[in-house]
């Protein structure tokens, strides 16, 4: 009787090990399932940080650090694209602090530029045809400011038959922004291109550069189907 009382007590034991190691395995699966799917939630977050990102300015200097001083890299073109990485950082040292991008560009180049020259997430257009800038997107918020024709812009917002964009005003130079009817604008790659490279062109100090990049632009077979040949022409004229 003691023997089998034994037995008995030995197979209890038994199972109640048998079921807590089960529960241990379950356990450290499903702690195991939580630690991939925390990974690819990391993983999704460092993706969705990345955005497309266009080039406003001229011409920007890319830095290998975030500050005034770093090593220069290369240059950024007004129109160029390429890839926001996510990270910016805020150089204090000058007396108004400078916030810094880093970007990536389309031939693998990686540094940091100036975020006021670059446009984040935006669409590239060009105006068709002079348009007032209006504060709000309502025909009766029109302002005083306007872009001409073969403006080149971003699009920063949209709203129904309303984008608003940014752009550099040549008279100011600096940049102006407000709403604009969408059929006032073309997002056709050449005529973006036509307008960047007309503006490049009339950015040149003497007439004879301006005359040489002008005509580059209208030698160039690849780039005779835009909307904007015949006012490129017209600038030749007026030089």
């Amino acid at each position: 009787m003691s023997n089998l009382r034994t037995f008995f007590l030995l197979f209890v034991f038994a199972l109640f090990i048998a079921a807590c190691g089960g529960e241990t395995t379950n356990e450290n699966e499903t702690d195991s399932e939580t630690d991939v799917d925390t990974e690819q939630e990391i993983d999704n977050a460092k993706q969705s940080d990345e955005a497309p990102i266009i080039c406003l300015w001229s011409a920007v200097s890319i830095r290998e650090t975030p500050d005034a001083k770093g090593k220069w890299k290369t240059t950024i073109y007004m129109g160029e694209k390429g890839t926001y990485l996510g990270e910016t950082v805020s150089d204090t040292v000058p007396k108004k602090p400078v916030e810094y991008v880093k970007i990536k560009l389309t031939d693998g180049t990686a540094g940091w530029v100036e975020k006021r020259f670059m446009a984040i997430d935006a669409e590239p257009y060009a105006l068709k045809e002079s348009s007032k800038l209006y504060g709000r997107p309502d025909i009766l918020s029109a302002g005083k400011d306007e872009f001409g024709k073969m403006q080149y812009v971003v699009a920063i917002e949209e709203q129904d038959e309303w984008v608003k964009v940014k752009g550099v005003k040549k008279e100011i130079g600096w940049y102006k922004e407000g709403w604009v009817k969408k059929d006032h604008l073309t997002s056709d790659e050449i005529d973006v291109t036509v307008a960047v490279l007309a503006y490049r062109a009339m950015g040149k100090k003497e007439d004879k550069d301006k005359l040489e990049a002008l005509n580059e632009i209208l030698e160039n077979t690849d780039l005779s189907s835009s909307q904007f040949f015949s006012d490129v022409r017209a600038l030749v004229d007026e030089l």
